[in-house]
């Protein structure tokens, strides 16, 4: 997805809306589903703009919005088949999939998903990205994708994981070598790993910091195997592997937990929302 920055010159309400509907839209084509906190980050706007916001758009059929079994009482929206044709006028639609509220509503991943978007806000106007791109969405070989992959405009390319709970060893290194061998293939230059606590980062900080890592391989069963022969990694490939401490950042992720008061989602139409 490229990513729309808001041109805070405009002064002209229609424009601030349509440019705000567009930037939503983008985002939750690219991540399938998010919510007011992770919007309102990216939007720069308040919690209650926001609100107002994706309320109108409920209301013109743009988005939907439901509830996940594994996130009870937080709200999330999704984009809705109108929302795809309304980003198709501008010129902005991807070759990327509408996904039903339905299945969304079960997916087990959501929480990490929810995270990771945060984490992409924060990354991305740290380091002056042009796009950025989810899991699902980066076209390389499944067992290689990262959870994110952000792109400046000079070409860089950095990856991003993120673990809310610990890998065991086997699987922490089958990833880290993963991460090793695509930033050697040049499928892009960097990785950041990113964990919720610090007893997983100083857990995988020690795992990393032995002078060969042991390299794990899925068999024809799925079923992870050591092989005989060990990694010793390159200390200029080494170092680009980093790492952060992410508690602090997604810690208002979840802060929306509870719904909002109904006369707050009951939508003004579009023409009707002022400009922040």
């Amino acid at each position: 997805m490229i990513i729309w920055q808001r041109n805070k010159d405009l002064k002209i309400n229609r424009a601030v809306r349509s440019e705000k509907i567009l930037i939503v839209l983008d985002w939750l084509l690219e991540f399938r589903a998010s919510n007011v906190q992770i919007l309102a980050k990216r939007l720069g706007i308040s919690i209650a703009n926001c609100h107002t916001l994706l309320s109108a758009m409920k209301a013109e059929n743009l988005i939907t919005s439901f509830e996940n079994l594994h996130t009870r009482g937080l709200r999330l929206f999704s984009i809705t088949r109108l929302g795809f044709q309304r980003l198709e006028t501008w010129g902005r639609s991807e070759e990327l999939s509408v996904h039903s509220p339905h299945h969304l509503s079960r997916s087990t991943t959501i929480l990490h998903d929810l995270c990771v978007q945060r984490i992409a806000i924060e990354l991305m106007d740290r380091y002056q990205c042009s796009e950025v791109h989810w899991d699902q969405n980066i076209k390389l070989d499944a067992d290689q994708r990262p959870d994110l992959l952000l792109v400046r405009a000079d070409g860089y390319r950095a990856a991003v994981e993120f673990d809310r709970t610990p890998k065991t060893p086997m699987c922490f290194y089958e990833r880290l070598v993963s991460n090793y061998e695509s930033i050697a293939k040049g499928h892009y230059h960097a990785a950041i790993i990113a964990c919720e606590s610090e007893a997983i980062l100083d857990r995988y900080q020690a795992l990393f910091s032995v002078a060969e890592w042991p390299i794990f391989r899925k068999n024809s069963a799925g079923k992870l195997t050591k092989l005989s022969s060990a990694l010793i990694p390159l200390p200029e490939i080494r170092r680009e592997i980093t790492w952060l401490p992410a508690r602090d950042l997604i810690s208002d992720v979840f802060s929306g937990r509870q719904r909002p008061e109904k006369s707050s989602l009951e939508a003004p139409t579009l023409l009707e929302l002022q400009p922040t």
